[in-house]
């Protein structure tokens, strides 16, 4: 048997510009599973992939590191979810763009 440890997050800690780049994209596309992207969004957090060269957005690789340090691969970011104190909250409504991460930036 093969259980899951999901982090459950409100998506209130990812920018809006960041859950409009992951709107676009296709469930079958990293890091994105699929589900009703209108009300949240499940992402892969697995330590076994390079994220390096992905460029995602630094709030959503924040997001997936506080997920390895709960010990889960997988985050449901719900409209709902529960807000969590050790996350940065983004305001919705309001422009935000996020730095994006980058293999090579700052060194």
């Amino acid at each position: 048997m093969n259980k899951l440890s999901v982090l459950d997050l409100s998506t209130a800690h990812l920018s809006e510009k960041t859950l409009a780049d992951l709107a676009e994209k296709t469930p079958e596309n990293f890091p994105v599973y699929g589900g009703n992207r209108m009300n949240g969004l499940f992402i892969s957090a697995s330590q076994d992939t390079d994220y390096l060269g992905k460029k995602l957005p630094i709030d959503l690789l924040t997001c997936i590191a506080h997920a390895w340090t709960n010990d889960c691969t997988h985050i449901l970011f719900d409209s709902d979810g529960p807000i969590d104190e050790d996350l940065v909250v983004y305001p919705h409504g309001e422009p935000d763009q996020p730095d994006t991460f980058e293999q090579g930036e700052g060194a």
